[in-house]
């Protein structure tokens, strides 16, 4: 809660994740619907399994995936045989 928050006698805070207002002295402060407060992270359990990944290596292969992709869709455009003619 903010020093204005404090001096007006307003207890209301709004959580950003679903957009819920709520009073703190009530909720322990908290959110009661997902358990977000000032200052805090979200808990919920999926979301930290998904922060968890390697989120940089699993960019590096989708690029690595869709640049193998295009190269092969251009290499069929241009009639590239990458096999020798014997084989």
């Amino acid at each position: 809660m903010s020093v204005m928050a404090a001096r007006t006698g307003k207890t209301t805070l709004h959580c950003p994740n679903d957009d819920w207002d709520f009073d703190p002295r009530y909720t322990e402060g908290v959110c009661p619907i997902c358990g977000w407060g000032p200052g805090k992270r979200p808990t919920a359990a999926w979301l930290a399994r998904v922060e968890a990944l390697p989120w940089d290596y699993i960019t590096l292969a989708i690029f690595a995936v869709v640049l193998l992709v295009v190269g092969v869709l251009v290499g069929m455009a241009a009639n590239v045989n990458i096999l020798p003619q014997g084989a």
